[in-house]
Parts: C-alpha cells; structure tokens; sequence
C-alpha cells in the first residue's frame, strides 16, 4: 500500500513565510524531504535514501496541510540530514503553519489548483 498526495496539491501545502523559492521541504513529523522541482518525496529506506512520488504505507498518517515544513535551499538536503534533523527537530508535530492552499491573497491565485481558481 503506498500513501498519494495528488501531486497538483503539492504545490499549495507550501508555507506562507514569503519565500520567493522552495527547493526541498524537509518535514520533520515524517522526517524526510520533499522535492518541489522533482515532486518527490526523499526518504529513507534502510540506511538509503529513496525518491518516490509517493510514500510508503509506513507514513500512512502523513498530511501535508497539517505538517511543518522548512524550505530548504541546497542541492541533495539529506546529505545534511543529520544538521537538519538536530535544528528543526522540535517543530515535529507542530500544527499551525498556513499554507498557500488557505491564504486568500490574490497573488496565490495564478496557481490552477487554488480553491479560488475552481468553479462550482
């Protein structure tokens, strides 16, 4: 059993810090990354590091609406794993980011799949 996120929803669980990029997200409640450019998750399988567009059944309980991400901007994040995993560690569990998909400024509306962007 894998878990799928549609992947044109991807793009709206992105944070509202005012990033004008977004390389990777590293999720601290499923402590793996997400890769905007490639739409993949990276995480570990053993002591590998595996890219998927979707996640095993193991994070079956994972939401990327309700999940903590951090931008992360540089090539192949997991290789600081360990760095990323010691710094951002105590946002696991944290709730209350909003995401692109919620905001309702406009400039967010140019995205297709923006819920202001879908007729009834």
């Amino acid at each position: 059993m894998e878990v799928s996120v549609s992947i044109s929803a991807i793009s709206l669980f992105g944070d509202l810090k005012g990033y004008d990029r977004a390389d990777y997200y590293y999720i601290p409640d499923i402590d793996c990354y997400y890769s905007v450019s490639e739409h993949q998750y990276i995480y570990r399988d053993g002591s590998a590091w595996t890219h998927g567009a979707t996640l095993p059944s193991s994070y079956s309980g994972y939401d990327p609406y309700h999940s903590y991400k951090v931008v992360i901007n540089e090539p192949t994040p997991y290789q600081n794993h360990d760095s990323h995993q010691a710094k951002y560690g105590t946002l696991k569990g944290k709730k209350d980011q909003p995401v692109i998909r919620d905001s309702r400024d406009p400039k967010y509306f140019v995205n297709k799949d923006h819920p202001s962007m879908k007729t009834g």
